[in-house]
């Protein structure tokens, strides 16, 4: 019963070898948000770079960032008063590119706060 598991583990892990990819080069590509303009028929993001961004290019949108803490010198020190739209994200592709803005094929759904 050990040499059938052994050998079946042995099938297995060469199966898996056999369909190892290999990836090299950037992966993932990132770049702050400068502006979002979601809200018309054509919605937008303005971005410090757009550089490595191609049309059809599958894109993340998340906030970071924005969560409001209590920093007071109490026992709730760090205790988050207000998430605001930290947190908020959503994926969508990009339909155009014009310089650092890049037009995406449907409008966000959530809110998203540049400060």
């Amino acid at each position: 019963m050990k040499t059938f598991i052994f050998i079946l583990f042995a099938v297995i892990l060469s199966t898996i070898d056999s369909y190892a990819q290999s990836i090299s080069g950037i992966i993932n590509i990132y770049t702050p948000v400068l502006e979002i303009n979601a809200e018309t028929c054509r919605p937008y993001i303005v971005v410090n770079d757009s550089k490595g961004f191609s049309i059809g290019d599958k894109v993340l949108i998340i906030q970071m960032q924005g969560a409001n803490l209590d920093s007071s010198n109490t026992p709730e020190y760090g205790k988050i008063n207000n998430y605001s739209n930290s947190g908020n994200h959503e994926f969508s592709r990009i339909s155009t590119i014009e310089k650092n803005t890049i037009y995406l094929e449907r409008s966000l759904l959530k809110g998203y706060t540049i400060s």
